[in-house]
């Protein structure tokens, strides 16, 4: 968001067998994770799914161009090119099949659907299309769909090693969904899943993934011995794969074996610095062994990378109380609780949602539940859940737009924005955040034309805020001013109105107006940095100098926070 205007876009764990069964799950599904980044950009000109079998030479010579454009990273010139191939070649599936892929390599998981399924209408029979069109299905989280695609792949090329172990992952994905709602794991699911990546490994015996995800399922049966054997030759195989060497501290750890779980974590988190999960394995590995002080900064820089996980705040808060800083451990017991309750209350959606699969509104519950703990991709695939249900659902593309735009992906936060007018042409939702976009562009006239329809609409005083916003922005101080006299009347407590009304009394060169405007808007928000940073320039224009430095070196120190 601009820092012009704020604006509004839409106890100790227990150790009994559910939490075992919850732990082996979610070490499941992190090990999943971890193993689609490298699925996602594959380092080697030969795309996963390929074999010497299933391999075939294209039929364009832009097909092997659109391909060194992948391997370049450059994915909207590899979809351009194809398109335009596919114009004069509108029913060679081999097209659709690489475009699929590139959207693949972007997450682009929607349109890679629509692409695949219309390549696959075009040859049914082809193997890299039911392979691509099952890893789709199984990002969108509909992994029984992602395994009959992966199985008809399997069936028209019996060679495709890829096919048998994303197969694979899609039955631990099955396994692990039950765990995570709080039932029991599903043991024969993990052991079907050993039995198609043990094929994987039969066709390729040199793919270390493969021995990772065979250790992985192993551990989750606690059969370390076979899970140490898989697991050290995924690291003998390649020696920079992260989840191999993760997986090797949680056997080791289970195993009690302290100093080989720590070279095995500190190995892992050399090779992703950024995971939160491998900082705090390592960090409870050291807690294990008495060393809180060494256990201290890699708990803290795993809140820092999550801060949503209630088990990272209870480390932090135990290790804390250990070094005798009680109040600060304390206060993170006290967010570990918050958060626990909130993933109490996650996990009873979960089960609800997993009994229903097929409920649009519990999909919808569940993705506002993710976006709130601020799991943003979990609550994507809940509303692209919806809309595989009902593709007419507003509130999923909705919902979406909003995530993007949080995330500051504009381009992709619009498009969803689009998709929802053109379901509901008055939705004041959705016009108001594509308002916000267009005045994060610098687009103020557009951004007025659609907020004036939202304001109609749906007159709340958040969407007449940002329509003053943008009427500032277009130089229109008056109707600025009117329209923000109008959202004050509505919602006298709103720090956002304040702060737009203070811009626009500051547009027409009322500083004392300005500033009292502002200086309510920080009553109402104090720990507003905008707020602050408008009342250090209405303070400047009013000539009082030192209390718009005072202001200016608040909305300096909040800023930092926040980056932070």
């Amino acid at each position: 968001m601009s820092r012009r205007a704020k604006k509004r876009a839409v106890g100790a764990p227990s150790h009994d067998g559910r939490n075992r069964a919850l732990i082996l799950a979610l070490t499941l599904l992190l090990m999943l994770g971890a193993a689609l980044a490298v699925y996602l950009f594959p380092r080697l000109g030969v795309a996963p799914g390929e074999t010497a079998s299933s391999r075939r030479a294209p039929l364009h010579t832009s097909l092997e161009y659109a391909r060194e454009l992948e391997r370049q990273g450059r994915w909207s010139e590899a979809a351009e090119y194809v398109h335009q191939e596919m114009k004069r070649n509108p029913n060679d599936s081999e097209l659709y099949q690489a475009l699929g892929r590139i959207y693949i390599q972007q997450a682009h998981w929607l349109p890679a659907k629509e692409v695949l399924a219309k390549g696959l209408s075009l040859n049914a029979s082809d193997p890299l299309l039911h392979f691509y069109m099952g890893r789709v299905y199984y990002h969108l989280k509909q992994p029984e769909e992602a395994a009959k695609h992966f199985q008809q792949a399997i069936q028209f090329d019996p060679k495709m090693a890829d096919a048998y172990d994303w197969l694979g992952l899609t039955y631990l994905l099955q396994a692990a969904a039950p765990a995570v709602a709080g039932f029991p794991l599903d043991r024969l699911k993990v052991e079907a899943a050993l039995k198609e990546i043990a094929k994987a490994i039969a066709l390729d015996s040199s793919k270390a993934l493969y021995h990772a995800h065979a250790g992985a399922a192993y551990s989750a049966l606690n059969e370390y011995g076979k899970a140490l054997e898989h697991l050290n030759q995924a690291v003998t195989l390649d020696d920079n794969q992260a989840e191999a060497f993760q997986q090797l501290g949680d056997v080791y750890r289970k195993q009690s074996n302290w100093q080989q779980a720590e070279s095995a974590y500190r190995r892992a988190l050399q090779l992703a610095p950024e995971s939160a999960a491998i900082a705090h394995a390592l960090g409870e590995t050291l807690m294990q062994q008495g060393r809180y002080s060494d256990a201290r900064p890699l708990l803290e820089q795993a809140v820092r990378l999550d801060p949503s996980t209630a088990q990272y705040r209870y480390s932090l808060g135990t290790t804390l109380i250990r070094l005798g800083e009680s109040q600060a451990g304390q206060a993170e017991l006290a967010r570990y609780e918050s958060l626990r309750q909130s993933s109490q209350n996650l996990a009873s959606l979960q089960r609800d949602a997993l009994a229903q699969p097929k409920n649009l509104q519990l999909a919808l519950a569940l993705a506002v539940a993710f976006k709130k703990a601020g799991r943003f991709n979990e609550a994507v695939l809940e509303y692209r859940r919806g809309i595989a249900l009902d593709r007419a659902c507003a509130d999923c593309y909705l919902g979406i737009g909003v995530v993007l735009l949080e995330l500051g992906k504009l381009p992709d936060a619009e498009q969803h924005f689009r998709q929802v007018l053109s379901i509901d042409p008055t939705h004041a939702q959705a016009q108001n955040n594509l308002g916000l976009i267009y005045l994060q562009q610098g687009k103020a006239r557009e951004a007025v034309a659609i907020l004036e329809k939202a304001a109609a609409a749906k007159p709340e005083a958040y969407i007449l805020s940002n329509l003053g916003a943008a009427y500032i922005e277009a130089g229109e101080i008056e109707a600025a001013l009117q329209t923000l006299r109008h959202a004050q009347k509505r919602d006298p407590r709103s720090a956002q109105v304040r702060v737009n009304l203070g811009r626009a009394e500051l547009g027409a060169g009322r500083a004392e107006q300005a500033i009292n405007q502002l200086q309510q808007a920080v009553q109402l928000a104090p720990n507003d940095a905008a707020a602050y940073y408008w009342l250090a320039q209405a303070y400047e224009k009013a000539g009082r100098a030192s209390e718009s430095q005072a202001a200016r070196q608040r909305f300096q120190q909040l800023s930092q926070q926040s980056r932070q």
